[in-house]
């Protein structure tokens, strides 16, 4: 039981010993380093392989957390490669794969401070942002197309999630947000404000806007309350 840590102060002195020979070099890692040259343990990269440029091909996925940021790399199976740096808040921002949209390939979801997910998707070479008309809690509640996807929430306030379905050969998303009021006494949402959207011409385009009233917490579990359904999103 003891073998922990003494690694970890044999560890630290190693390190104590290499800053006192080279300062310099130590405060190139802290100071104004870019998210490239943050040192990390090997079991922090996180590597995947799924197809991303919709080739039907594997494509080699690589997340590298860094010091308030992420790094998401995708190599295709041609080689082409794209690299997103992310500004992220959150302990683990790789939240997951999966086919959101219309198109081929499957899009990266960052996690980027635990209430907002950004959605990247490959176009032309390049890793992009997908955004989605929401009825946004970071606009009083009114319906806006915001790049980041708002997720989560907590019992008093708003919860969103997301429902992906498609009829007629059109990929259709259900942007849901849950407006509690005082649901925890009740057991009623206030109210759920639905902004449906198509996939069409390479983006999402907004269709039209439902809003229910007066919701129960059944239905709510029923039909609101799955971050993601209609898709698989491997985390």
């Amino acid at each position: 039981m003891l073998i922990r840590p003494m690694t970890l102060c044999a560890a630290l002195a190693v390190v104590a010993s290499l800053a006192a020979i080279n300062p310099a070099a130590t405060r190139a890692q802290t100071v104004g380093s870019p998210p490239s040259r943050v040192i990390l343990p090997a079991s922090a990269i996180d590597v995947r392989y799924v197809d991303i440029d919709g080739d039907r091909r594997r494509d080699t996925v690589t997340i590298t957390p860094g010091s308030g940021s992420v790094r998401i790399t995708v190599v295709t199976a041609t080689k082409l490669r794209a690299t997103r740096t992310l500004a992220v808040s959150t302990d683990a921002p790789f939240y997951g794969t999966g086919r959101i949209d219309g198109a081929r390939g499957a899009e990266i979801l960052v996690d980027v401070n635990y209430y907002e997910l950004r959605v990247l998707r490959w176009r032309k070479g390049r890793l992009v942002d997908e955004p989605v008309a929401q009825s946004s809690v970071y606009a009083g509640g009114r319906v806006v197309t915001r790049r980041a996807w708002a997720i989560r929430g907590d019992t008093t306030s708003w919860w969103n999630t997301y429902r992906l379905f498609t009829s007629r050969g059109v990929r259709y998303l259900d942007a849901a947000s849950l407006y509690c009021g005082s649901c925890q006494a009740t057991g009623v949402y206030d109210k759920v404000t639905i902004v449906r959207s198509r996939w069409k011409s390479k983006a999402w385009r907004k269709v039209k806007v439902i809003v229910h009233r007066k919701v129960s917490q059944k239905k709510a579990e029923a039909h609101y309350l799955n971050e993601f359904s209609g898709v698989k999103v491997t985390k």
